[in-house]
């Protein structure tokens, strides 16, 4: 039986390889490099709501695996939140101010989480709204502000007075307590201030209806639809990468031998309405190739805006904290990963050689299917509408797919391994 995981572990040590050639970069960088292998590459990042998803893919913290995976909920700015308000400074010039404090630290974190999570709701509930009312009378139908002052709005606004209230508690016992303090009040106050925070336009698919939602800031080097516009034109670093029998599977992360088993992913994959059936590959066998090439690609730089206080994070890494205080960080922490740089591609090609029963087995499955997978890269059939192009060659049992996707795809995304 092949071996699943030796396929994505070339792919990563080509990729490392070519990375570290053309940014001149430390290894120790991509010790947090991460393949997206189960979810779609595709990244809207500069479409209508290209600042609303690059902000919320920025704030979602992947799973500690070598596959990016954001689908745990956990984010930066809730996680970053809770470590300011935990940590208990040792040195302090009132200790029954700085007790207080300590008191009060898990309920503003329980505030701000109950206010952090209602917040997160205004983008899907105002979706689903939006998309129900679109068989209305234009007429009819409620603008954003209308919705949200009747729907989310009212328990919104309480909870920001309930937060606003109990962090000015803590602040107070904070400002008296000094010492260690002093970083960690600057800190809150940073993360609150509305100068580093920003309203991100959205909307629902086809709607004309602009919503907002409060967001922190976050930064990006070049903006995404910076170098989209430039990759159009036909500007940028061309991607030119190639796998073989004979590539090595030197790995360079962190995760460890038992992340290796998410790896474990038939690298070849064909998605249909009922899901996505996978194929493996005999990455051994003589015949066995990849060439993956791109008309451009970058690496997008991701650093959070000044609420956020990396200094602080480093300095009381190791506490003390609070008791009962999580964990934050190493594989289970709440504050244990943060997105640094997102490797994109646009309209990549790949010409990929298979063993006879891999090759058949795709060509088979591909009848049926909407899209194609070959390794962290997808395209769509013409089935689905899509304008890529998939073309079976039996006389060398090879793949060659070509993307005329008009959108950036996710190759590779490095994340720091906090605190840092």
């Amino acid at each position: 039986m092949a071996d699943n995981t030796l396929a994505w572990r070339m792919y990563r040590a080509a990729l490392t390889d070519l990375l570290l050639n053309t940014t001149g970069s430390d290894i120790t960088k991509f010790q947090g490099l991460q393949i997206p292998a189960l979810q779609p590459p595709e990244v809207d990042w500069a479409g209508p709501n290209g600042q609303y998803n690059s902000f919320l893919f920025a704030d979602l913290i992947s799973a500690w695996s070598p596959v990016y995976q954001n689908s745990l909920g956990k984010r930066v700015t809730d996680g970053y939140h809770t470590f300011i308000l935990d940590v208990a400074p040792p040195v302090v010039l009132d200790q029954d101010a700085a007790k207080q404090a300590q008191q009060l630290a898990p309920q503003v974190t329980a505030a701000w989480n109950a206010l952090s999570s209602a917040r997160q709701q205004i983008v899907p509930q105002w979706v689903a709204f939006d998309k129900a009312q679109q068989a209305l009378p234009p007429e009819d139908q409620m603008s954003f502000d209308d919705w949200l002052a009747q729907d989310l709005g009212p328990q919104i606004s309480m909870l920001e007075t309930q937060y606003e209230g109990v962090r000015g508690q803590w602040t107070a016992a904070a400002n008296k307590a000094a010492g260690g303090y002093q970083s960690l009040g600057n800190a809150v106050n940073d993360y609150n201030n509305p100068g580093f925070q920003v309203e991100v336009p959205f909307s629902a698919p086809g709607s004309t209806k602009v919503g907002k939602t409060l967001l922190r800031t976050w930064n990006f080097d070049p903006l995404p639809n910076d170098f989209l516009n430039a990759a159009r034109a036909g500007h940028g670093a061309a991607f030119s990468l190639n796998v073989s029998n004979q590539t090595g599977t030197e790995d360079v992360t962190s995760w460890g031998v038992q992340g290796g088993a998410d790896l474990d992913l038939g690298f070849i994959s064909i998605g249909t309405e009922g899901g996505f059936h996978r194929t493996s590959v005999d990455a051994t066998s003589q015949t066995f190739g990849v060439a993956f090439s791109a008309k451009s690609f970058t690496g997008i730089q991701i650093t959070a805006g000044q609420w956020f206080h990396q200094n602080v994070v480093i300095q009381f890494k190791n506490g003390p904290f609070v008791p009962n205080a999580p964990t934050f960080f190493g594989s289970d922490g709440l504050l244990n990963l943060a997105s640094t740089t997102a490797y994109v591609a646009y309209q990549p090609t790949i010409i990929v050689t298979l063993d006879s029963q891999a090759y058949s087995e795709v060509q088979s499955n591909w009848s049926v299917g909407a899209t194609l997978g070959i390794g962290p890269f997808s395209f769509g059939g013409s089935g689905g509408g899509s304008s890529d192009k998939v073309k079976f060659h039996d006389d060398n049992q090879s793949i060659e797919a070509v993307s005329n996707l008009d959108s950036l795809q996710l190759i590779a995304l490095v994340c720091t391994i906090l605190p840092g």
